[in-house]
């Protein structure tokens, strides 16, 4: 029933391909990453591709090391920017969050971002994190931002900024697949009962870096019986979840299935049969040293 009435209250929030977050900003249900595999790459062509498959929520950060490559293939897309849900963070060493801003803005050629997430809670800023998160508030109240939220976040980071201002953060970007469910369900719940989304990095974990485990032939029967591939079925796990899933590929193909993920919708039963499947076996590939 549990995920059931995620899914549900998410269409009552918006259309099956979008979230509402908790200031009242849509943000795009699947995201391209600029990150993992475009990690210090130039990213121009491959967030090109994206656009022109149909992405219209680009995710970016300061420690890719690419965000001016970013910025020259929005520039070169021509498209409104009206039409686009822009994602960045703040640089883990990043010591003055209103200069930092002001330098990615420039470098993504943008006067404003739709979301500015705090990396991660280790981030080098000078103070604490309600520091941090006033910065932040402060930078929303500007303009520069539309939205404000976190990543890599644990329910310990959370409780010390979700009382500091009147802004609370509306997303928690976290690694999020379902060898990491068991894991990440308190803080999963504990994100939407105090109105953060979650967002999904590595959503096709499970297929792209632990092939080989106990979850591989369920997914490949759930998408025989819905006529897609396992990696749609881990983004429509992620979905059914209420996680908005962040995903990359340099190839058309596979972009175009990753959006069309967005249109399945699994049972009850058969995400109960992926979370089954993947309990036992628990795997995670980034911030190890953060979740022990």
């Amino acid at each position: 029933w549990y995920q059931r009435r995620v899914r549900d209250q998410n269409n009552k929030k918006a259309n099956m391909s979008n979230f509402k977050l908790s200031d009242g900003n849509i943000i795009p249900g699947v995201g391209f990453g600029t990150g993992t595999a475009l990690y210090e790459k130039d990213a121009s062509d491959p967030v090109s591709l994206a656009l022109n498959v149909g992405f219209k929520h680009i995710d970016a950060a300061q420690l890719y090391n690419n965000e001016k490559s970013v910025g020259a293939a929005l520039a070169a897309s021509q498209k409104p920017r009206s039409e686009l849900f822009i994602t960045t963070k703040i640089g883990i060493d990043a010591t003055t969050p209103h200069e930092t801003v002001a330098t990615q803005l420039a470098d993504l050629g943008l006067q404003y971002v739709d979301l500015y997430l705090i990396h991660t809670p280790t981030s080098k800023t000078t103070g604490t994190l309600a520091d941090l998160w006033k910065s932040f508030s402060e930078i929303k109240k500007k303009g520069l931002t539309k939205s404000i939220g976190v990543s890599n976040f644990r329910i310990t980071d959370l409780q010390q900024i979700l009382n500091v201002t009147d802004d609370k953060p509306v997303i928690n970007q976290i690694e999020f697949h379902p060898y990491l469910y068991v894991q990440s369900k308190p803080l999963l719940e504990f994100c939407q009962s105090n109105g953060i989304t979650v967002s999904a990095y590595s959503p096709l974990a499970p297929i792209t870096h632990f092939k080989g485990g106990p979850l591989d032939p369920v997914l490949e029967k759930i998408a025989s019986l819905h006529q897609v591939t396992p990696a749609q079925v881990l983004i429509g796990w992620s979905i059914a979840k209420g996680v908005v899933p962040i995903t990359t590929s340099t190839k058309k193909d596979r972009l175009e299935e990753m959006l069309n993920a967005n249109k399945l919708e699994l049972t009850v039963d058969e995400v109960k049969l992926i979370d089954d499947a993947s309990a036992t076996h628990h795997q995670r590939i980034y911030w190890k040293e953060l979740f022990q």
